[in-house]
């Protein structure tokens, strides 16, 4: 693990870095038919340096309507010099930036690459991750990742350092926050015999800071490397997705099995709830959501397109939405009266493969989707969005380039 010393791509934010070989984003097809009129403002450019540079690192909107949310690079330039290693920020609804946190890596034993965020409503405490950085180890030189908390007046204090194995390493995705002040992730490897990289774990940090193994992932036919999109349901159950492992054929030269869905419950039993095949389900899930009832949504990679999945509170599989062709989606969201919000890659042709879009699923009387692009990017309003969040029926992102300095900007759409 390190801190990232060049330009990273535009897709391998903190939720996918390290996974270089798996086929994590689904792909959309996207109607021609003009979009309702939206509001589109773009709050905030990146300007690089000190303050932060490449966007998209666990976004969260705060009840005053301010964004908080991080950097891959930026910040300490003395940190893996000249590219920093992160900032943790916050921004006003006006668009003034204040740099909460520079990440300043392994050597002063901090974390780098922000990651996941949650806010502790009660406290004004900020919780996070870092995929790099804390306590350098054999397993990772420069440090396996953080987990750490920020107080109100800016004060870093470091909950957790990983160590690889037989602890945690690279924790991705969302951090969970119980009402009694627990934490809870996963960690894409970890968990195995010392001196291996493991399979991956899911953690628990209580209270008092001291860090537990919930579960560790199995080699295949178990699901292996879970990759963030992680959830908690109203009976204190933990559901999240795997990029490998699993009954099925699928093997690109990283690792066996095309991915599962898992529950992993308060007493750290796993139950696998889907393993996909590689066929028509798809494989290598990601971004696994959770909606009031229960049920279960995510995406899957399909002959190089992609689909929406659901898994309901039965424990039944379906396919809502197969794409047909061109479009690669970051992340999904609900919305209201089961629609979906999300992001995606293609679009406008001044950028290279496209700058990226925002769209929208919404459901037919005849139980299908109609998809609608809502806001198209030309590089100038950001490149490769990413990280949506739905505030009082205001869409929130962040896109990891473009903007004034092409280092990301941060926008809301009115709908």
């Amino acid at each position: 693990m390190r801190c990232a010393t060049e330009r990273l791509s535009p897709w391998s934010t903190a939720t996918m870095w390290h996974i270089a070989t798996a086929a994590l984003l689904a792909v959309i097809t996207f109607a021609a038919k003009p979009a309702p009129a939206q509001t589109f403002t773009t709050i905030y450019s990146f300007p690089g340096g000190t303050s932060g540079a490449y966007a998209g690192s666990g976004l969260i909107v705060r009840a005053d309507g301010y964004l908080i949310g991080g950097t891959q690079q930026g910040g300490d330039q003395s940190c893996q010099s000249p590219f920093g290693c992160g900032v943790l920020f916050s921004v006003s609804p006006e668009g003034t930036e204040s740099v909460l946190h520079s990440f300043a890596g392994s050597v002063t034993e901090d974390g780098a690459s922000p990651a996941g965020l949650v806010l502790d409503a009660k406290t004004a405490l900020i919780y996070g991750t870092t995929s790099g950085g804390g306590v350098a180890t054999d397993a990772c030189v420069d440090g396996c990742g953080t987990v750490y908390s920020l107080n109100a007046k800016g004060k870093e204090t470091i909950l957790h350092n990983f160590s690889g194995s037989p602890d945690g390493s690279l924790p991705l995705g969302n951090l969970i926050l119980d009402p009694s002040g627990n934490l809870y992730g996963v960690t894409f490897y970890g968990g195995g015999l010392s001196g291996e990289s493991g399979n991956g774990t899911v953690f628990e940090i209580n209270n008092s800071a001291t860090e537990s193994l919930l579960y560790k992932f199995a080699p295949s036919p178990n699901g292996t490397n879970p990759n963030g999109g992680f959830v908690r349901d109203s009976a204190g159950n933990f559901y999240g997705t795997t990029t490998y492992g699993g009954t099925g054929s699928c093997n690109n030269g990283f690792a066996p099995g095309c991915g599962t869905v898992f529950e992993v419950n308060s007493s750290g039993v796993e139950t696998i709830l889907y393993n996909f095949t590689g066929g028509n389900d798809g494989q290598y899930p990601s971004s696994l959501i959770i909606d009031n009832a229960g049920n279960l949504y995510g995406l899957a990679g399909y002959n190089g397109y992609g689909d929406v999945f659901k898994i309901d509170t039965s424990g039944n599989f379906s396919v809502l939405y197969n794409a047909s062709f061109a479009a690669q989606i970051g992340s999904i969201i609900l919305g209201p009266a089961g629609s979906f919000y999300g992001t995606a890659s293609g679009g406008n042709s001044a950028c290279s493969g496209g700058c990226g879009l925002v769209f929208r699923l919404s459901p037919n009387s005849s139980g299908s989707y109609t998809e609608t692009a809502i806001h198209t990017f030309d590089g100038t309003d950001g490149t490769y969005p990413e990280n949506l969040v739905l505030f009082h029926g205001v869409l929130y992102g962040a896109t990891y380039e473009g903007g004034a300095s092409n280092y990301g900007t941060l926008f809301k759409l009115v709908l």
